[in-house]
């Protein structure tokens, strides 16, 4: 009984993953770049504050610089634009965009969980 309540519970939350991820995805044609002044609530910094500052994997690896915060026309940030520094076999100067909600601030410097499969898999951002 507890084996079945644990799988369904853990269909669900990749069921809701893969169903967040698609929409995240789907919206891209809507992506646009944000003015200096929008502050990004989960962040609690200005888009302003955040361009140009690096971003460090959970082993305090440097990946990349935040090139652009990207979002919706109505001020919604979605990620940001992070230009990768030859990082783990990644191309160097290749921009992705990391979910927002995956980028934590650090002092002056910001980090997330993704790991390198993940990095390699996220939407390329050519502006």
């Amino acid at each position: 009984m507890r084996l079945t309540a644990f799988t369904a519970t853990a269909v669900l939350a990749l069921t809701t993953v893969s169903f967040a991820q698609a929409d995240w995805i789907a919206s891209q044609a809507e992506w646009m770049e944000q003015d200096d002044e929008v502050i990004v609530q989960l962040l609690s910094l200005t888009v302003e504050e955040l361009e140009d500052r690096d971003l460090y994997d959970a082993a305090g690896r440097e990946i990349g610089e935040v090139k652009e915060v990207i979002g919706l026309s109505d001020g919604t940030v979605i990620g940001l634009a992070v230009e990768i520094d030859d990082y783990a076999g990644i191309e160097d100067y290749e921009q992705v965009v990391v979910p927002i909600d995956r980028v934590s601030p650090d002092g002056e410097r910001l980090t997330t969980d993704l790991t390198v499969d993940e990095l390699r898999a996220l939407p390329q951002w050519d502006d």
